[in-house]
């Protein structure tokens, strides 16, 4: 089964870069990451492709354990609770 999970992360630093945060999420992560949207030019909206929900688990500490590019990471839960419902 396939699982991704969507996250919003918010950078150090603003960018516009979208590649940019998506391939160091990506590298930090350990999952591939795919870039879903910007909220403002620090708040991006990602999606993770885990395989499932240990390896989304353990991809979503990765990423909060970085704070040299990263300032805050969250998993959408508005974005969860839609699905749920459908």
């Amino acid at each position: 089964m396939d699982v991704e999970w969507r996250v919003l992360v918010k950078t150090v630093q603003p960018t516009s870069n979208a590649d940019a945060v998506a391939r160091h999420a990506g590298e930090v992560a350990g999952v591939p990451v795919r870039y879903v949207a910007a909220v403002s030019l620090q708040w991006h909206g990602l999606g993770l492709a885990c395989g499932d929900e240990t390896r989304c688990a353990e991809a979503l500490r990765r990423l909060r354990a970085d704070k040299t590019y990263f300032e805050t990471v969250e998993r959408d839960e508005r974005r969860r609770a839609l699905s749920s419902s459908i």
